[in-house]
């Protein structure tokens, strides 16, 4: 558990690095090296840290998961109850714990603070925008998560296809859930650089939205007109529509 939280937080981290040097405007040769030379020498104790909470929360939930499939054997109907009900608290904890690690992270990649300050920071920004962090999260995540199961679906597909047809194999079935697994692997190391970005894009327009705008007017109006359509279009007032769109 703990080494592959350690191996998808220096994804975050080195993304993190790159995309708030250009929201900033700062100018640095190979960025994303530079933010990933950064993610394993001094940031690498934070990420070890952030990864340590969330590997000793699904550790809990290991073992809770396995008190609960000894229960079932057994016929323990209250020991089932409790062990339901832990892994619920567990899961809910485990995902409060995702999302203030994700912002601690990209914090500490903006600004190089340690991972408690960058976690007060991050706790500070949910307090102000935690409604419009979570829908960010919760889109992208779904659309995310969608795309790479298309994507392995399609590529399970075609190595089933061509291992049965191309190659006349009697084993096609598990060359096929092979490629599946192979091709959401690739997905889902993509899909942790994009949501490393949406996450720091959002962090940097919400911490300094008028430093953005400067250095990045028509991307800074691209996404403010997309806000403002989806704010409108929430809205079940004409008048407050047309207040919201006249709006800066």
């Amino acid at each position: 558990y703990w080494g592959v939280q350690v191996l998808h937080y220096i994804v975050v981290i080195s993304t993190a690095t790159t995309i708030g040097y250009w929201c900033y405007g700062v100018k640095v040769s190979s960025p994303v090296w530079l933010g990933f030379k950064r993610a394993l020498s001094v940031h690498l104790g934070s990420i070890s840290l952030a990864a340590l909470l969330v590997a000793f929360i699904e550790s809990l939930r290991f073992m809770v998961n396995q008190s609960l499939a000894r229960a079932r054997r057994s016929g323990d109907c209250i020991g089932m109850c409790f062990a339901c009900c832990a892994d619920c608290i567990l899961g809910c904890i485990e995902s409060i714990v995702r999302m203030i690690n994700k912002y601690a992270l990209v914090m500490i990649a903006l600004r190089g603070v340690t991972f408690c300050e960058g976690a007060r920071q991050s706790m500070a920004l949910l307090v102000n925008k935690g409604y419009d962090a979570v829908m960010t999260q919760s889109i992208i995540g779904v659309c995310l998560t969608i795309c790479c199961i298309v994507c392995g679906l399609f590529a399970g597909f075609v190595c089933a296809i061509v291992a049965k047809y191309g190659f006349d194999l009697d084993y096609w079935v598990p060359c096929g859930w092979l490629g599946f697994l192979i091709a959401c692997t690739g997905c889902l190391t993509v899909i942790a650089v994009l949501d490393a970005a949406v996450t720091t894009l959002f962090v940097c327009m919400a911490e300094d939205p008028l430093s953005f705008r400067e250095k990045h007017r028509e991307d800074y109006d691209a996404i403010n007109n997309v806000v403002l359509d989806v704010n409108a279009g929430s809205s079940d007032d004409d008048s407050e529509r047309a207040r919201l769109r006249e709006e800066p």
